[in-house]
């Protein structure tokens, strides 16, 4: 449940949830909350954003979006409060998995052992749950389901150049199930000079690039694997409350001001766009611009944006 007295909630950022709401719950337009615009059915158990919140008779209702299209108002007595976090690619380690009761909970009726066994997934967030912290797990941008953050993979980017055997044995997947045949001259193909852009570092695989397609080698195959030692990749796995607070303060800030900047950046190219292809006199010339800006799909979604902004804030 989410806490309406929350400080986070309070404080005027965005913020991820699954939607656990009964299925009849009504979900109501952005302007008029007389208006049905769907029922929470429609996002039941889905990874929703709320980016913005009001308190109506002490029960807090949230304005949802799924990626950038804007839902509606709907009431956040139920669903989950997820914790924001750098999104990571990982892959899961099944050598100790057990799927988190959580998600049968939740709905899913997943045989995650075989889900897991070949594809990287990301992991875009976190969840505290019974004392311990899982992550939620996307497929493609869909909620696959939590994972046990200590069976994460996650994968660590690098950049760097490497030997490798000329007897290497290259695969088309990070857990090296499913071996390709790459036919390399060794005329033309320099073995000592490998791009690597991603290892993982539990199924000791790194991620090499050859002929601008990604394949998958052991670490055994590297000549030299010395850079492998110093590479360590984050773990979630002993933070505790007050760091899993600041950490979920900080991401959403942070996203905030990227996603505030990529749209102003935006607007003031529709800007430019509109003034190059208006040829009339200057003071006809900026009020069509002021009226097709502020009518355009951009620039209603972000007035309206700005505005819930300023009314939260006052």
């Amino acid at each position: 449940m989410i806490d309406v007295k929350n400080p986070f909630i309070q404080s005027g950022l965005s913020f991820q949830i699954i939607l656990i709401e009964p299925e009849n719950q009504e979900i109501y337009d952005v302007d008029d909350d007389e208006i049905t615009v769907g029922h929470a059915s429609d996002y039941l158990n889905k990874a929703l954003k709320v980016i913005s919140v009001k308190e109506i008779e002490s029960e807090l209702y949230g304005l949802i979006v799924r990626g950038s299209n804007i839902i509606g108002w709907t009431k956040l007595n139920n669903s989950i409060k997820l914790i924001s976090k750098p999104i990571d690619t990982i892959r899961v380690d099944l050598t100790n998995f057990t799927t988190p009761q959580i998600n049968r909970a939740l709905g899913f009726k997943v045989d995650y052992n075989l889900l897991f066994q070949e594809k990287n997934f990301s992991s875009r967030a976190l969840y505290l749950y019974e004392g311990e912290i899982l992550e939620a797990i996307f497929n493609k941008g869909t909620f696959t389901g939590f994972v046990h953050t200590k069976d994460i993979d996650r994968a660590v980017m690098v950049n760097t150049k490497a030997a490798i055997e000329d007897s290497t044995i290259f695969y088309q997947d990070s857990a090296k199930n499913k071996t390709i045949e790459l036919s390399l001259d060794e005329e033309q193909f320099d073995f000592n000079n490998v791009s690597i852009d991603m290892v993982f570092l539990k199924a000791r695989s790194a991620r090499v690039i050859i002929k601008k397609k990604k394949y998958w080698i052991n670490f055994s195959d590297l000549m030299d694997s010395q850079f492998i030692d110093a590479l360590e990749s984050s773990s979630y796995e002993d933070y505790n409350e007050l760091e899993l607070e600041q950490l979920d303060m900080i991401t959403n800030f942070q996203e905030e001001r990227k996603e505030s900047k990529s749209a102003i950046v935006r607007l003031i190219n529709e800007n430019i766009t509109l003034q190059k292809s208006n040829k009339k006199e200057d003071k006809l010339q900026y009020e069509r611009l002021y009226h097709n800006l502020r009518n355009s799909k951009l620039g209603k979604i972000q007035t309206k944006y700005w505005g819930w902004r300023n009314r939260r804030k006052s």
